[in-house]
């Protein structure tokens, strides 16, 4: 992105890195970090900023729920989201009971069902099942670019398919995009084929930011 020419805002969400937090909340309360981020940006850089949204997994599905909100800033004219899942809770079922992230294969329930409901009655305050980009892209205020790998056991590819068919508002028509991958694992699409990642990655941000 920086050879590209864009200045680079790089955002630690809540509960990872030097952010504060002690809970992931699977993107939802990220969503209007990122819209605070967004405005901070055109606040400081001044109302003719050209804004574009870029994550990966968990920041990928941020950064979709964040162009549905409807206080997002105009000056954001794009989106990148790099193996999004559609639905929290679906993709946290299907985690549990498969182990796709190097875990023992467990009942999804009720093992998630305690925690959701220790979430939101004791922790977080919030619901995580309320986390579902593919609600939110079909507000988007800007077009979405969805990459996805083909072969991603964590976010599977028809997540994209659904993400792709629910899209509408600014990402409806020819300014929706969706690149699969081949051979692509989970977030690892820009390792198994870089020369085609960039070139879509450029050509879409090129064209709307």
């Amino acid at each position: 992105y920086a050879e590209m020419g864009f200045n680079l805002l790089l955002v630690d969400l809540r509960a990872h890195g030097e952010s504060d937090g002690a809970w992931v909340g699977a993107g939802w309360l990220d969503r209007r970090d990122l819209v605070a981020w967004c405005r901070w940006v055109v606040g400081r850089a001044g109302e003719g900023a050209r804004v574009t949204l870029a994550g990966i997994s968990m920041g990928a599905a941020s950064a979709i729920m964040a162009c549905g909100e409807g206080d997002l800033p105009e000056q954001v004219r794009a989106c990148v989201a790099d193996s999004a899942y559609d639905d929290f809770w679906d993709t946290a079922v299907g985690v549990v009971g498969s182990g796709s992230l190097g875990t023992p294969p467990m009942p999804a329930h009720p093992v998630l069902d305690i925690a959701r409901l220790l979430l939101r009655l004791r922790r977080g305050g919030y619901d995580v099942a309320s986390a579902k980009p593919v609600d939110a892209i079909a507000h988007s205020g800007a077009p979405v670019l969805l990459i996805q790998g083909e072969d991603d056991r964590v976010v599977p590819a028809h997540m994209a398919d659904a993400l792709a068919a629910a899209a509408g508002g600014a990402a409806e028509g020819e300014g929706h995009e969706l690149v699969k991958i081949p051979s692509a694992g989970h977030c690892c699409a820009v390792f198994a084929d870089p020369e085609r990642y960039w070139e879509a990655v450029g050509s879409f941000v090129n064209r709307w930011s």
